[in-house]
């Protein structure tokens, strides 16, 4: 086996089985691996916290083979192991990169998003380290997130500053991997927030997963296919359900009480 499947097959392990479920979320997913040509590589995980919130974390490397999967699984271990002690988004992204900075060699380059969403609250904290811009659709309109941080791994001590969003229900958070920008057409224009915004606006209250679906396939339609094809494409997005409207019940009116008492037996 070459090092290119080895890496690719390693990576594949890395991944969760299937989105989480979650009561009153939709979480929507996408990944290809790109060609064995592809010069970053993308890892996302999902873990859900004994206090109910959902760890989302997304990382990008730009490395080859083995290397690259070391690095993958490194943060992969990180992660999780930070979301267990509690941590703030952007104590997790400190603590990572103080791990990954004394081994990583002067031609790699990581960037990553750690987000913890409470399920109930709809509270999502968020912290990136040059991540791309995460995007927020709320009342019809693309709302793009602050891009922070630097890229982990360049010096040591660094802090990254984590901000929070309140989702509410029919609101979606959609996070993206930089293969999605690096898709373009002859040309040469990028895929950014204003297609994004066409595809949510026409999905209407659509779940996470068919908002994920819509944008990967105007993405396509967008990109020319040798492009698509050698890019490793992560889309995550997190919708909240629209929350169902209680039934009411019909007031009982004075004909419908003297009704009743007509189909009364009584002994009179």
């Amino acid at each position: 086996m070459t090092e290119g499947r080895l890496s690719k097959q390693v990576r594949q392990q890395l991944l969760p089985k299937q989105a989480p479920l979650l009561s009153g979320w939709d979480v929507g997913v996408y990944h290809q691996v790109g060609t064995n040509g592809a010069t970053a590589h993308d890892m996302y995980d999902f873990m859900v916290l004994p206090d109910g919130r959902l760890m989302i974390s997304l990382a990008t490397v730009a490395d080859r083979g083995i290397v690259a999967v070391h690095l993958l699984s490194t943060l992969r271990a990180a992660f999780r192991t930070a979301a267990c002690r509690a941590q703030s988004p952007g104590q997790v992204l400190a603590q990572c990169n103080n791990l990954i900075c004394p081994d990583l060699r002067p031609e790699s380059a990581i960037t990553s998003v750690y987000a913890l969403l409470d399920p109930s609250s709809g509270r999502l904290q968020i912290a990136s380290a040059g991540f791309c811009a995460p995007l927020l659709w709320r009342n019809g309109d693309l709302v793009e997130m602050r891009e922070g941080g630097t890229f982990l791994g360049q010096a040591l001590d660094q802090q990254f500053i984590h901000e929070e969003v309140l989702l509410a229900s029919g609101e979606s958070f959609v996070f993206y991997s930089p293969g999605v920008l690096g898709v373009r057409p002859e040309t040469g224009d990028v895929f950014g927030p204003d297609r994004a915004r066409a595809v949510l606006a026409a999905a209407g209250e659509a779940t996470g997963q068919t908002i994920v679906d819509n944008l990967c396939l105007d993405l396509l339609t967008f990109a020319d296919k040798d492009s698509v094809r050698h890019q490793d494409i992560t889309v995550i997005v997190l919708s909240r359900s629209i929350a169902p409207q209680p039934s009411v019940r019909p007031r009982r009116t004075l004909m419908d009480e003297l009704s009743g008492l007509g189909d009364t037996e009584t002994d009179l």
